[in-house]
């Protein structure tokens, strides 16, 4: 990923579902950087990466959709088949030398901090964009 500067910073994104699920993903959003796979969610349960609770989840929104469903109303079909775990928070993290310095844990699944946030902090800056929704917390 590289900042408003140009210069590069090293990013690598993580997931659960499995390997071969993930290319796809990285396909349809245009990821050139490394995807990796954690299915056991070993790297997710140590940084403090949580599941959501189901009334984050099914939202109003969320629930008025699975009313239309059940109606026989049209929805739209999901591009991906493949079953997915709606409860995972996720997160961001700063990792220097094998260990976690910086991570945002958001407040909802789409709560997420803003990349230059976390650009400046993989170059040891302090952004004025901080200001959102995801908790931050330096380690």
């Amino acid at each position: 990923m590289a900042s408003a500067a140009g210069d590069a910073v090293p990013v690598v994104a993580v997931g659960f579902d499995r390997a071969d699920h993930l290319g796809p993903l990285a396909d349809h959003l245009g990821w050139s950087a490394p995807f990796l796979a954690d299915e056991d969610r070993r790297l997710y349960a140590r940084l403090g990466m949580r599941r959501a609770p189901w009334w984050r989840v099914f939202s109003p929104r969320t629930l008025a959709f699975y009313r239309r469903a059940v109606r026989g109303e049209p929805v739209p079909e999901p591009d991906d088949p493949a079953p997915v775990d709606v409860f995972q928070m996720g997160g961001d993290a700063v990792v220097v030398g094998g260990v976690a310095v910086r991570r945002w844990l958001p407040r909802t699944p789409v709560d997420r901090v803003a990349p230059e946030v976390v650009v400046a902090a993989a170059r040891g800056e302090r952004s004025d964009g901080e200001a959102g929704g995801a908790y931050t917390e330096s380690m």
